[in-house]
């Protein structure tokens, strides 16, 4: 199952309770929880919504992001995880297009946009149907950066079966580009726009805008594609 209901976060250890466990060598690794790369208070909306959340919109809670998985669980005790490999692409965004609740407004807050392969187990009419997304808005909004490289290592830990013979093309800006916030180019073989399918443009576009390239600072890849195979044309809002 893509997205998985919790009632807990499970156990996890931070990376120094790891580093302390391994000291002698334990009698089986795989009895060990997961390490844990990031946790704390967040908001995270599901579009389109999930049924396992009562409402649809925003859900606040504690989101952890471990070595196996992202989880989140809510104050009512809601809560999901998701492998790696169900999340096709995950990005930071300078602004938050998901209105808060209790507001019709935007976010001026910059979150993280992640797109969800839910195409394992389902038939053809429901491979057509719209594309899950997921928004994670921190508490501390100094704690976005921190959440994405967190995602982007637990997810290299967990590479899509194509990416083990072929390089993964994160989406990234050299110095000059980021600096002038110029349009940003595909790392890996393929560079040339003609080399791409039309659905591979068409995300591309989405990206372009969904991201505001300018307004990002240091030589950082803020666009992580996680699943090359798995990205899918992102509706239009």
């Amino acid at each position: 199952m893509p997205i998985e209901s919790i009632a807990s976060l499970g156990t996890s250890i931070t990376a120094e309770e790891y580093a302390d466990l391994t000291r002698t060598t334990p009698s089986d690794f795989a009895s060990l929880p997961p390490v844990r790369h990031w946790q704390g208070q967040a908001l995270i909306c599901f579009v389109p919504s999930l049924p396992s959340f009562a409402s649809a919109g925003w859900s606040q809670g504690v989101l952890s992001v471990t070595e196996h998985a992202l989880l989140f669980l809510s104050e009512s005790s809601t809560g999901v995880r998701l492998t790696y490999p169900v999340i096709s692409l995950h990005a930071i965004s300078p602004k938050c297009t998901i209105p808060l609740p209790d507001s019709a407004q935007e976010s001026e807050r910059p979150c993280i946009y992640c797109q969800i392969d839910e195409s394992e187990g389902r038939d053809e009419e429901e491979e057509d149907s719209e594309q899950r997304e997921l928004y994670i808005l921190p508490q501390d909004a100094s704690q976005t950066e921190a959440i994405f490289a967190a995602l982007s290592q637990c997810a290299s830990l967990h590479p899509a079966p194509s990416e083990q013979q072929t390089p993964s093309l994160p989406f990234h800006l050299d110095n000059d580009a980021h600096l002038n916030g110029d349009r940003p180019e595909w790392s890996g073989p393929i560079q040339d726009d003609a080399e791409l399918t039309q659905a591979g443009r068409t995300q591309m576009n989405r990206l372009e805008a969904l991201v505001d390239w300018s307004s990002l600072n240091g030589d950082a890849h803020h666009v992580e594609r996680d699943n090359p195979d798995a990205v899918e044309d992102a509706p239009e809002r």
